[in-house]
């Protein structure tokens, strides 16, 4: 269950996962991303190989909003509520008829998620073979620095080639990825419109929710 409430903060991990740069592939933490509710949508339509459209966006933070509401709603609270513990909360939960994500969209998410991490690891594994290269160039242009007349050379040439490499491989990177960017967010977009058309179908279960991710039921 606690999966499905969760949905939300992928739209910050997809954002996160923007443009692969030198930093990330090889071994420096990724940028933390903002609150979800302070991402702005526009900004991807001018965002170089964004990892959504700005149309995905603004229906997955709608979506989110959407969720939230529906956890919010009174209407699904009963008496005694704070007191649940999580084995009741997940107790009740097992009774709740037609919620969260249909099969065929979960079907779809698994398959963009394996689709991502399979990319993924093949962009990962020319990163670290083009940080081996680059640390093999550093180490004798470091060697040749110690040569008077070559030294600065090498290292001018050392430092372009390095660039070079780099930039092409940010490239090849993006162009690998930003596809299943955009299909991982369409799957997980389409999943959210179903956990919360769920919640707010079916107000008790909104609020049994809330309950699970306030007391962090695993």
């Amino acid at each position: 269950m606690r999966k499905f409430l969760l949905l939300a903060a992928l739209i910050v991990g997809v954002l996160a996962a923007a443009t692969p740069t030198q930093s990330q592939m090889f071994g420096r933490p990724k940028p933390v991303a903002a609150d979800p509710s302070s991402i702005d949508c526009a900004a991807l339509a001018r965002m170089p190989n964004a990892p959504m459209t700005q149309a995905a966006c603004e229906q997955m933070i709608g979506q989110a909003k959407a969720m939230q509401s529906a956890m919010d709603d009174p209407a699904g609270q009963r008496p005694g509520d704070a007191a649940m513990t999580c084995d009741e909360v997940k107790a009740e939960l097992s009774t709740q008829q037609n919620i969260g994500v249909s099969r065929d969209h979960l079907a779809e998410g698994q398959a963009a998620s394996a689709d991502y991490l399979a990319r993924e690891k093949r962009v990962q594994a020319e990163g670290a073979a083009l940080a081996a290269r680059q640390a093999a160039v550093n180490t004798g242009a470091a060697a040749l620095s110690l040569v008077p007349g070559v030294g600065a050379a090498a290292s001018t040439a050392a430092a372009a080639s390095t660039m070079a490499a780099t930039s092409a491989f940010g490239q090849r990177a993006n162009a690998e990825l930003t596809p299943a960017r955009r299909r991982l967010s369409s799957s997980t977009a389409a999943s959210m419109g179903d956990v919360t058309r769920s919640m707010q179908d079916n107000p008790r279960f909104a609020t049994l929710a809330r309950l699970a991710q306030e007391k962090n039921c695993r």
